[in-house]
């Protein structure tokens, strides 16, 4: 099994963790038994940070809107697979346009406990931190 820091290209930032829960990302640890090479401790302990500011927005946002949500229709999912670099994002971009079918933001994605709350001011700070376009493939984010 590979060490936690594996999964991180970089020891510092969020990486693709910016948005978990304290549960999730303690759960995450502990399934690794809490190994996380010397180099990442730094992202470690970002995260950390990160997800116990997340949970806070979390349990705010359930108390707002978790029964209001609950009570709404909920339409059967379109899936998009495929294999990368196979037009999906593009396929996604298409499908987007089409006011029948919902879909979520890159920021809903990247924080899916929190953006209920955060979206409207906290992706404006993010967009000033991230990158324009995709490092693999150099599309636009």
């Amino acid at each position: 099994m590979p060490n936690f820091g594996d999964w991180m290209p970089s020891p510092f930032g969020p990486g693709w963790f910016g948005g978990i829960n304290l549960v999730d990302w303690l759960k995450l640890l502990a399934r690794e038994r809490f190994r996380v090479g010397v180099r990442y401790i730094p992202r470690a302990a970002f995260i950390t940070g990160i997800s116990v500011l997340t949970s806070a927005v979390q349990t705010v946002e359930d108390a707002l809107y978790k029964r209001r949500l609950s009570q709404g229709p909920v339409s059967p999912p379109l899936f998009v697979l495929g294999h990368f670099r196979s037009g999906t994002t593009h396929l996604h971009n298409l499908l987007s346009l089409d006011e029948r079918f919902g879909h979520p933001t890159m920021f809903e994605v990247n924080f899916p406990q929190s953006f209920k709350l955060t979206e409207s001011w906290l992706w404006w700070i993010l967009q000033a931190l991230m990158p324009s376009s995709r490092p693999m493939d150099n599309m636009s984010v």
